[in-house]
């Protein structure tokens, strides 16, 4: 149950993009700042994509050639195909693993700074309202002082 608020400030242009992308996705603006702040994983972008095709070319390749080896077909012309498809793939896996603990790096220290600032913002409004709360009290206090001496000098004999 989600029991913590969490208060920060935006623009008005800022927060009906806001809305217009939660809206989009079905979500409430809460769903919506949740799930893209605190997604275990980034939506494949273009380039994500563009390796998982060629990941899935190489997979069908090797299968094709699996098969062709249970049908026992004469196998070594392929094997330098076959050895440079697993360097190739190799060479992808590795390119992808790169960019995900990139991307999580940078995610993580997202995270920090919209926590840090979402602290920061919290204690402004605490500070605003002990400030508020003060000058309720010293208003309090000189409305007092001025009734102490407004009764002592409107005093007539």
């Amino acid at each position: 149950m989600k029991e913590d608020r969490i208060y920060f400030r935006v623009t008005n242009l800022q927060k009906q993009q806001l809305l217009i992308h939660a809206r989009e996705e079905n979500l409430t603006l809460t769903d919506y700042i949740l799930r893209h702040t605190l997604a275990d994983e980034k939506a494949l972008d273009d380039e994500d994509k563009n390796l998982v095709k060629e990941i899935n070319r190489i997979g069908i390749n090797l299968n094709q050639i699996a098969r062709a080896l249970n049908r026992g077909q004469n196998f070594a012309a392929e094997a330098k195909e076959v050895h440079q498809q697993i360097k190739k793939l190799d060479a992808f896996c590795d390119e992808i693993l790169a960019a995900r603990k990139a991307y999580f790096r940078e995610l993580r220290q997202y995270h920090k700074e919209f926590l840090k600032l979402c602290q920061n913002e919290n204690k402004s409004r605490e500070l605003l309202k002990q400030i508020d709360a003060s000058i309720k009290l010293k208003k309090l206090e000189l409305k007092k002082l001025k009734l102490c001496k407004g009764g002592v000098i409107h005093v007539h004999p």
